[in-house]
């Protein structure tokens, strides 16, 4: 049922229809695991975990300072646990010294946490924090040109890589209560103040989808790409970046939906559900036109890696799709025979909805998968958990 050259193990999607739900986790039951390349990454030890993460989406989870840090409305902290852990709890971390805000991103940039917070663009705030305790504010960037009574301009999202800090900022109208062409940037923290990034700047309609570097330590290549901008270049602050579309075969002209740096490739995923390694081969992983969020590689036994591809949704397919497994050089999946979306063979609570990030702790051994869970269950979460013995992995747990 199976050909040689459909490598991968996809995870059964389901839709976020009560029903569907209900016939996917009747196949999750019954489904014969060993059909699956790396079946022991699917398995499923429990479904029952906090409320902390009850129907609620996580987006980004990273270790600092001997805890682990998990981004959804607020900003959560286990103790980092060992394989031998069976159970951990969760608590609220006071972004602010405030016990009530809302978080709109967080990301740990070399020895320093930092964290967006507020309800609306008049509210937002960014602190930053070495110890995941005491908080200090970070001035924002201002817009350089003359804004109209109608118009705000505030930070949306940050991001890590290679070391440094970037956010992405928005300036928009509302006049007579509709909200216009949004305008997009990018901008770099030098540690006292903020560049933007020049081919990022002013970008109508064009969200920012990434920024990713080849090391945190060390870079020496960093990538900045937008909704129909891809950019290369050595300088943190994108000032010798150039569009690097070219090298890719039939890049030009598609929307990118994210960007991952993993095991020595740069990836590239676009809406219509192909990934793009920087060597310029395009895959196609998804005929069901699902984007790909993030691309990660693992241990395992044999072979010695492989890679897990989280995969979204977006306005055209609003399905669940859940994440992909295989090694690195066998995307070969293109025709509608080979697609692994007609060949799932086994199922999990994680691959019920989109999985938009994952987060791997080569010291402690454990992997998280960040997913966007819905509202059409209690029994599912938006973080799991899967730790790597050493022969095997234990199967995703909920957190």
């Amino acid at each position: 049922m199976r050909t040689t050259q459909c490598v991968f193990a996809r995870v059964f999607a389901r839709s976020l229809c009560a029903a569907a739900a209900l016939l996917a986790s009747v196949l999750a039951a019954s489904c014969d695991n060993d059909y699956a390349l790396y079946q022991t990454v699917a398995k499923e030890p429990k479904l029952s975990g906090t409320t902390v993460f009850q129907e609620t989406t996580c987006t980004n989870v990273f270790a600092f300072n001997g805890n682990y840090y998990a981004t959804t409305a607020r900003l959560y902290s286990s103790v980092i646990h060992p394989y031998s852990t069976t159970s951990t709890s969760w608590s609220q971390v006071n972004v602010g010294g405030m016990s009530s805000y809302t978080l709109r991103s967080a990301v740990l940039v070399g020895s320093t946490i930092y964290a967006l917070t507020g309800d609306n663009s008049s509210s937002v705030a960014l602190y930053s924090s070495t110890d995941g305790s005491a908080w200090t504010s970070v001035t924002l960037p201002s817009y350089s040109g003359t804004l109209g009574s109608s118009q705000t301009f505030a930070l949306d999202a940050l991001y890590s890589a290679g070391g440094n800090l970037y956010a992405e900022a928005m300036l928009y109208g509302s006049a007579n209560g509709a909200v216009g062409t949004p305008y997009y940037y990018l901008y770099y923290y030098t540690g006292s103040g903020w560049n933007v990034v020049s081919s990022f700047s002013s970008q109508p309609s064009t969200p920012i989808r990434g920024v990713v570097a080849n090391s945190d330590t060390s870079p020496t290549t960093f990538w900045f790409a937008s909704t129909g901008m891809l950019y290369s270049g050595s300088s943190a602050t994108g000032s010798d970046a150039s569009s690097v579309i070219g090298n890719f075969t039939s890049l030009s002209g598609k929307s990118i939906w994210a960007i991952s740096y993993t095991g020595g490739h740069f990836y590239v995923s676009t809406t219509d559900g192909n990934l793009y390694q920087d060597s310029g081969s395009a895959e196609q992983v998804d005929s069901s036109s699902r984007p790909l969020m993030k691309v990660i590689s693992v241990p395992y036994s044999s072979p010695s890696s492989i890679i897990l591809v989280g995969t979204d949704t977006n306005n055209v397919n609003t399905a669940a799709c859940g994440y992909y497994e295989g090694t690195f050089g066998s995307l070969d999946l293109g025709s509608s025979s080979q697609d692994v979306a007609n060949s799932a063979v086994f199922a999990t609570t994680v691959s019920a909805f989109p999985v938009l990030n994952f987060y791997y702790d080569s010291t402690n051994k454990n992997l998280f998968a960040c997913v966007a869970p819905g509202t059409t269950s209690t029994s599912y979460y938006g973080l799991y958990e899967n730790t790597w013995s050493g022969s095997s992995w234990t199967g995703w747990d909920a957190q």
